[in-house]
């Protein structure tokens, strides 16, 4: 029973990672490019580094650390994490 679900749980992680990296452009860096472009436009003094993670159920798990900028003067120390899961039709949840 538990060598079913390893295996389960391996092939997931294969069909997860084999989703996010199909098409032209990978779907990772697509999304990445959102978020980025979200966070600039809302909040203009603030830069961010995204690095990514696939995840179990289709899902993948962003993270970073954001930077601010107060003048000539750079302030870190806010991280931003978040996790989507793709539903039907190639949107994020």
């Amino acid at each position: 029973m538990i060598g079913i679900l390893l295996a389960a749980m391996i092939i997931n992680s294969i069909l997860s990672s084999i989703n996010y990296r199909a098409g032209t452009r990978e779907k990772r860096e697509v999304y990445k490019d959102v978020i980025e472009s979200a966070i600039a436009a809302t909040r203009p003094n603030m830069n961010i580094r995204l690095n990514s993670n696939t995840s179990s159920l289709l899902g993948i798990k962003y993270y970073g650390d954001m930077v601010k900028q107060v003048g000539d003067e750079r302030v870190g120390g806010y991280e931003y994490n978040d996790a989507a899961r793709l539903a039907k039709n190639d949107r994020l949840e």
